[in-house]
């Protein structure tokens, strides 16, 4: 009984440091959807927006912002 988990020990240890070196492919040819990254140019100045009369003392102001939308940059309002 001590023998055989002696073995088996060895084994799952062997199999824990060669399996992640073994790549089986069966098959082919293998096609990769490619990513394709758009890379915007800087974002302009940003836009001085003088924040309207909060409607009361919870309400906090949150500044304008630009997003990238098809590859451009677009201001999105406070």
């Amino acid at each position: 009984m001590k023998s055989s988990k002696y073995l088996l020990c060895i084994f799952c240890l062997a199999m824990i440091i060669f399996e992640p070196g073994c790549v089986v492919i069966h098959g082919g040819p293998y096609v990769y959807d490619e990513i394709e990254i758009d890379i915007a140019p800087p974002p302009p100045p940003r836009v001085i927006v003088t924040p309207p009369p909060r409607p009361s003392s919870v309400h906090v102001w949150i500044e304008g912002h630009y997003i990238v939308t098809g590859g451009r940059w677009v201001w999105s309002p406070g």
